[in-house]
């Protein structure tokens, strides 16, 4: 897409013109060219007693988008200390410290991207008197900007982080002299901590700008605190020989999670400035809000690793788990085998001394997961209750005047709820070849993911309370991954090449859709308007009219099937199911989010003490719903800004054109309606890593050594996709590949400086 605000289209029906003002770019205003300060600091000392590092590091990173950054300081000590034979007691701990401001992003025409593609190119930053301008008459209902960016730039949160653990271990064997070095008994406590806390800052001032007239401001803190407490006791027997290598553990684990929130704002303050502002300094109460929650999660463990001459291997694994979010437990079982074949007499007799082959293992595994993640409710089994002032106060005494506070249900709870359960089982090998120049990793999975966790929308005759989680579907995921390395030479040759490719297919299906969702057509049901899950069908797949072009004349418009608003110059929408009616019967699915494969390669390349490293990413065949062209491509949807392309759209004398005609009235066509029209080939290669550096031995240094290097991340991509990126950062709407302007993936440069000493 070119996001060119030089342009704008000044429509009367059926007509175009380029305008093209004198006034701001809106698209420089708006985005940074953004510099990362990152810097590295570890000093480690080590003796027959243990062992100290201690690291510092700080991070400036200011955002593409003006205003927006992350500024982190962080601190880490490690160490271990031998107090005797028997015992060793060790610590990691990191403590940090960060500032950031964050700009809304692919949201429902709200995010900043969004709102700077829309934005009107005629309209002025600043009015003439230097104040920022609003909209006003027909500009399009877009706030300023950068109004919004300036007035929120002291919106911050800070937060802290802790987080290391601490423990010790009793070597029993080795201590106390039971048995022979072939046997060692290990027992460990650890004890781990992760304390986070966030204060947000947050001020709304008074919009005086154009029609935004919003003479009441602001202000709110919020504050909050987590922390998970981590205590595990692991009991470990291991014997090795010449033909055998034992591993026997087990262990318990506890973990608790806490939680707890306050907030409170004031409006009406007489004065905006930062300095003054504080929740005593505003008029009027805005409200006072304040949480808890808590989790927990119990195991039981154990593993058994055994080898026989490096050739036979075998590994199993069981853990028992309960939670606090559900009534039940779950067991969940592993088990993982090796053959080492070219390590058989018979497959070294097949080789005759060649070194064709040097290194061949065959592996299998098959195992279960359990996933209790219940992200917005950790009572997910339980109904909680609170006040609510509109809906649980009851005049109880009939007094006509007063109230008592009672409770009604703010969660509804699912009893039943139990564990998203993963099972799968991978065959695979790995092989060395050619005298170890080759190196080959092969996997096939196939993995079924049943009782899935989630709290789809509820009817409202549920009544009170939020939707309840349920398990509500089977998901099959099954596919491939390959990993080729190549390298000529070594670390001691003066040139040397290393090349590393990887491949990924994988094929998704629901298998069990529960009857959760509201239902449409065919059994299919909808997550959004561009979503549809159903049985048989990938996750997130697109759903919507098809798309055949635009009419080009009337005999077209007469001979296709009853479709409201079809015109030439219009788009024209598929009769899926032959009724003769373009309808809701029509929807179908147009397109997937997911790829048919994905590529890597890595290059690195050394001569002397030079060296090059490239690494290169394709991901091929997803599709991407850009849902900005309903703005950059119709004018029918208001005055707002448009690409370029929009110049080129149908006419009798440009039929070949994409873009349909401009008009102001698409006589009820609605082709803003979910279709094939938004949906783009998504594929793209890129190289997102280029690094070149330099290692020598500095003499000013003491004889120690520097390295030098420079970095591009993003540097560039290769694709047919019309939109700022095809490599969509986070999901929109609970579905991924929708585009409805995402935060962009930034280019960034980096010069590092690394020393040894």
């Amino acid at each position: 897409m070119v996001l060119d605000p030089q342009y704008y289209d000044l429509s009367v029906k059926d007509q175009v013109y380029a305008y093209t003002p004198q006034g701001t770019d809106w698209y420089k205003e708006v985005y940074n060219n953004a510099t990362t300060q990152d810097y590295h600091i570890n000093i480690s000392n080590a003796n027959d007693k243990g062992s100290v590092m201690f690291g510092a590091s700080y991070l400036n990173q200011p955002g593409i988008i003006k205003t927006s950054f992350y500024e982190r300081y962080t601190a880490r000590l490690n160490s271990n200390y031998n107090l005797s034979k028997l015992f060793n007691v060790y610590e990691n701990l990191s403590v940090s410290k960060s500032t950031r401001l964050g700009v809304s992003s692919q949201t429902d025409q709200g995010g900043i991207p969004f709102d700077v593609i829309r934005q009107h190119p005629a309209h002025p930053v600043r009015d003439t008197s230097g104040n920022f301008a609003g909209r006003v008459g027909n500009f399009p209902d877009v706030r300023n900007t950068v109004s919004r960016l300036e007035k929120g730039k002291n919106n911050t949160t800070d937060s802290w982080r802790i987080f290391g653990n601490v423990g010790i271990t009793a070597d029993i064997f080795k201590g106390l002299k039971l048995l022979d070095d072939r046997h060692s008994l290990k027992f460990t406590v650890n004890y781990g901590i992760d304390f986070s806390n966030y204060f947000v800052n947050n001020f709304s001032p008074a919009i005086l700008e154009g029609v935004y007239q919003i003479t009441q401001n602001s202000y709110y803190n919020s504050y909050g605190e987590g922390t998970t407490n981590t205590l595990n006791n692991l009991l470990e027997y291991s014997f090795v020989s010449d033909d055998h290598k034992i591993k026997v553990n087990g262990g318990v684990e506890s973990v608790s999670y806490k939680f707890r929130d306050l907030s409170g704002g004031r409006t009406d303050y007489v004065v905006e400035v930062p300095s003054y502002v504080t929740i005593s300094s505003g008029g009027a109460l805005a409200g006072v809000n304040g949480t808890r929650n808590n989790w927990g999660l119990f195991s039981e463990f154990g593993r058994l690793d055994y080898g026989y001459k490096d050739r036979y291997l075998l590994t199993g694994i069981v853990r028992h788990d309960r939670t606090s979010r559900f009534k039940n437990g779950g067991t969940f079982p592993t088990v993982m085998a090796a053959w080492r074949i070219s390590q058989e007499s018979f497959f070294k007799s097949m080789l005759n001394g060649s070194q064709t082959v040097n290194d061949l293992k065959i592996r299998a595994s098959w195992g279960k997961l359990g996933n209790q993640n219940t992200t917005d409710n950790p009572y997910a089994a339980y109904s909680t209750y609170g006040p609510q002032d509109l809906n649980s106060n009851y005049d109880i005494y009939s007094t006509n005047t007063t109230v008592d506070q009672g409770f009604s249900v703010i969660n509804r709870g699912n009893p039943f709820l139990k564990w998203e359960t993963t099972t799968q089982m991978n065959l695979g090998f790995d092989a060395t070849l050619f005298s170890d120049k080759l190196t080959l990793s092969l996997d096939v999975y196939n993995k079924d993911t049943k009782d899935l966790l989630d709290n789809p929308p509820g009817i409202l005759a549920i009544g009170e309370g939020t939707a309840p989680y349920v398990n509500l579907a089977k998901v099959n995921n099954k596919g491939l991954d390959v990993s080729l390395t190549y390298a000529i030479g070594n670390t001691d040759s003066d040139f040397s090449v290393s090349n590393s490719f990887n491949f990924s297919i994988y094929k998704n299906k629901i298998v069990e859709l529960k009857d959760i969702y509201p239902l449409g057509n065919d059994g299919e049901r909808y997550t959004n308007k561009e979503v549809r899950i159903a049985e048989g069908r990938q996750l997130g797949e697109f759903y919507g009219w098809i798309n055949d072009g635009i009419f080009q004349n009337q005999a077209e418009v007469d001979a296709h099937a009853t479709q409201i608003g079809k015109g030439i110059g219009r788009l024209r929408y598929r009769d899926v199911n032959g009724d003769g009616v373009i309808n809701e019967g029509d929807r179908t699915y147009i397109g997937s989010p997911h790829p048919d494969f994905t590529l890597g390669l890595n290059n690195s390349f050394r001569y002397k003490k030079l060296y090059l490293d490239l690494f290169w990413y394709a991901s091929i065949g997803n599709k991407i719903f850009n849902t900005t062209k309903w703005v950059t491509d119709f004018a029918q949807n208001g005055t707002y800004n448009r690409r370029t392309e929009i110049l080129n759209a149908w006419s009798e004398e440009n039929t070949s054109a994409t873009i349909p005609k401009l008009t102001l009235d698409d006589g009820g066509n609605d082709e803003g309606r979910s279709s094939s029209y938004y949906v783009e080939d998504g594929s793209f290669l890129k190289l997102r890593t280029f690094r070149l550096g330099y290692e020598f031995a500095a003499s000013w240094l003491g004889g120690n050594t520097l390295s030098m290097y420079g970095e591009v991340q993003n540097a560039f991509r290769i694709t047919k996709y019309s939109g700022v990126d095809p490599e969509l950062p986070q999901t929109f709407r609970n579905a991924i590949g929708i585009d409805a302007a995402a935060y962009p993936l930034p280019r960034i440069f980096i010069f590092g400086v690394n020393i040894k000493i």
